[in-house]
This record gives structure tokens, sequence and C-alpha cells, in this order.
């Protein structure tokens, strides 16, 4: 689930604004816009909505923007990797 949480960088970490609800070590993807460029009703959380793909082609250069694509240099074959892990799931015992 995608959502906005307001930070403050401040001694080479991002530091939230308000309380959040992630355990301790918990990975999380920043997605990082400069207070200037907020919407103009000044929500971060509008502006991280109204910016979510809407789209196919949306949706393929968000992935490209967040280096999601191309991060798996290991996967040469996406369809081949794809029925690979359906297989494992299918056959794994309960």
């Amino acid at each position: 689930m995608a959502k906005a949480i307001e930070a403050i960088y401040e001694g080479g970490a991002f530091h939230p604004l308000e309380p959040v609800d992630y355990a301790e070590h918990q990975r999380v993807t920043l997605i990082v816009n400069d207070s200037d460029t907020r919407s103009s009703n000044g929500s971060a959380e509008a502006q991280a909505v109204s910016e979510m793909p809407t789209t196919g082609v949306e949706l393929i250069a968000y992935w490209e923007q967040a280096g999601v694509i191309g991060s798996r240099p290991d996967i040469t074959d996406s369809v081949a990797h794809a029925r690979k892990l359906r297989r494992q799931v299918e056959t794994r015992q309960r």
C-alpha cells in the first residue's frame, strides 16, 4: 500500500514528522518530492496520490523512474521466470 509520509532529512536520515506504524528495520521505498513541489493545497499525500500511475504506460514510466525495471539482471527472460515461479507455487507442499 502506498502512503505519503512527510519527513525531514537530518543527520543523514529521513525523520517522519508524524508517528508511523512500521516495525523497526522494516524496509520501505521512499520517493522524495521537495516541499516546494506539493500540490496547491499543500498536502504531500494529495500530491503522491495525484502522481500515481493510472495507465500501463504511466506505470512503466513510474517503474523505470523508481529503478524497478532492469533491477534484476539475473532475469533474462521474464516469461520463463514467471512460469518457473508459477510452477514452484503450484507444486509446493502445504
